[in-house]
């Protein structure tokens, strides 16, 4: 039967037993394997479970086996050294540690010598926790500051979509506080002909597919804002280890009102244009038969009575009734060029692939007797393609090289040079084109001819607009005026330089691919061929 003593002796080690078994640190006991005096390694008498699981084993594992056999890199990091001098007398040790197992971030480790030389290590975990603690503050700090300044409302939905979060954001979008939305359904605020579109969304939603989607939710004065929202399951959130349903997702909600009233907006003026236009093709469509009609009997009278009459009436008389044709061809000259003028934008027809060199061969072929007749030549060097109308690229060519044909001096043979390039935007004397512009072909007519003043170059392009008398050139002062249409339709620029008795050159700007599809920005990088010889317009290699 143990002694009153013993019993006292025995109950604080019970209880010391007791407290290293329970505490939260990682305690244990290391005896010195030496080799003669020298101290090799370190033996493990005893270790409660935090200290034996920084290891990998239980306690009852760890009795017994070497320190370095277990974590050799506690050598390198000086806590064998410190153990070891320690064990031979010198006093308690603390320190940082960062070696595996024993070490992590901000962990801290104590050894010092129990009696009969071994020595107890404890390791401190509580400055791990502290960090963490910080970094946790800290990473809340920065959740906030970022909730607190987003200008999209991120809100955190269940499944069913109730609302379980929002961010103060939600004052602005839409005018409630985050508590007000909390706990709200998925349709608790969406105008009633969406809601079909937010529950598809939702079941897309759960699917774990990701969701963008526009509809109108109710603001808090009671108006309803357009808005984009984009739902994201949350990756690894889910219902159970066995189904890959995500159990909540998120949501990003901008207000786009301004935008879809602006695309509205913009509808509603291309329905009125459109209407327009076809009011103009109506009026032009009657101006063109109810104004040529009458023309045309005036012609077609004035020459039966050339030719009935002739001899009946004098020489005044004749010369009326040839003021009277000429006067009435001239109408209907002017008639046929301002239809034209008006179809430029009202008979559109849709943009494709234009090689700009079969054009120009055209155009010397419709040309080919009034070069002749001026004793002139046409020449072309290189030419791209371009995405246009190819209809109104004819008319383009046609009218500046007739014109540079027509406007020549008097005794000099015209020379007519057509070429162009296709260059990058960044590198183009124009610099105003519509976004998503990458490439330009750069359209060059050049002449020998009259040429003109300056201060005639906005004027030039105005319908109805002449510099010369009729007698010295015909013409009804349309032409340039339908090729800046053109130029304009096609989203280009057109630009005119010019010397009095040194010839002129008109330059055009064309988008090499309008960027009036979604495709354009991917077609931008194709290139297009081009002659790399230059001749004579006309003459095939």
């Amino acid at each position: 039967m143990p002694s009153a003593s013993s019993e006292r002796f025995e109950h604080p080690r019970q209880l010391l037993a007791g407290l290293m078994e329970s505490a939260l640190e990682g305690v244990m006991v290391l005896e010195a394997v030496r080799e003669g005096e020298r101290i090799v390694d370190f033996a493990w008498q005893w270790a409660n479970a935090p200290a034996a699981e920084a290891f990998g084993h239980s306690a009852e594992e760890l009795a017994g086996r070497r320190l370095l056999a277990e974590a050799p890199a506690l050598e390198a990091e000086g806590f064998f050294e410190d153990c070891a001098r320690v064990t031979d007398g010198a006093a308690p040790v603390r320190r940082r540690l960062g070696a595996e197992p024993l070490g992590g971030e901000g962990a801290r480790v104590s050894v010092a010598r129990m009696e009969g030389g071994a020595v107890v290590v404890t390791l401190d975990t509580r400055a791990d926790e502290a960090g963490t603690l910080r970094a946790l503050r800290e990473s809340k700090a920065r959740f906030r500051a970022m909730t607190e300044n987003i200008s999209d409302l991120v809100s955190l939905h269940d499944p069913d979509g109730t609302c379980v979060f929002a961010t103060p954001s939600s004052r602005s979008v839409l005018g409630y506080p985050p508590r007000a939305l909390e706990g709200g359904g998925p349709l608790a605020l969406v105008h009633p002909d969406d809601a079909e579109r937010i529950e598809t969304a939702l079941e897309r939603t759960r699917r774990g597919e990701r969701v963008t989607v526009q509809v109108r939710l109710r603001h808090a004065d009671g108006s309803y804002r357009h808005v984009e929202a984009a739902c994201r399951p949350i990756p690894g959130d889910c219902a159970d280890d066995r189904s890959e349903r995500p159990r909540r997702f998120l949501t990003s909600t901008r207000d786009v009102t301004e935008r879809v009233e602006a695309e509205q907006q913009i509808e509603r003026t291309n329905a009125t244009l459109r209407l327009r236009n076809r009011e103009l093709e109506d009026f032009a469509h009657i101006a063109s038969h109810d104004l040529q009609e009458p023309l045309r009997k005036v012609r077609a009278f004035a020459g039966l009575m050339r030719e009935d009459y002739d001899e009946a009436v004098d020489e005044t008389g004749r010369y009326y009734l040839d003021r009277m044709q000429d006067g009435a061809e001239r109408m209907g000259r002017l008639v046929s060029d301002l239809l034209s003028l008006s179809r430029v934008t009202t008979r559109d027809t849709p943009f494709e692939q234009v090689a700009l060199s079969d054009v120009a061969a055209d155009v010397h072929a419709d040309l080919e007797m009034r070069i002749a007749d001026t004793g002139g030549r046409v020449e072309i060097g290189a030419l791209p393609e371009v995405e246009a109308d190819p209809t109104q690229m004819h008319r383009l060519l046609q009218n500046l090289v007739g014109n540079a044909l027509k406007f020549h001096r008097e005794g000099v043979p015209p020379v007519v040079r057509v070429h162009g390039e296709r260059r990058d935007v960044a590198g183009c004397e124009a610099d105003d084109f519509a976004p998503g512009v990458t490439e330009v072909v750069r359209l060059v007519v050049e002449d020998n001819g009259i040429g003109f003043e300056k201060k005639f170059l906005d004027r030039i392009f105005t319908p109805l607009q002449r510099l010369h008398a009729r007698d010295e050139y015909a013409g009804t002062g349309i032409g340039l005026a339908v090729c800046r249409r053109i130029t304009e339709r096609h989203r280009g620029r057109i630009r005119a330089e010019s010397t009095p008795g040194a010839g002129s050159c008109f330059t055009i700007f064309l988008p090499a691919e309008q960027p009036s599809s979604e495709q354009a920005q991917a077609r931008s990088d194709r290139a297009s061929p081009a002659p790399t010889d230059t001749a004579p317009l006309g003459t095939a290699p």
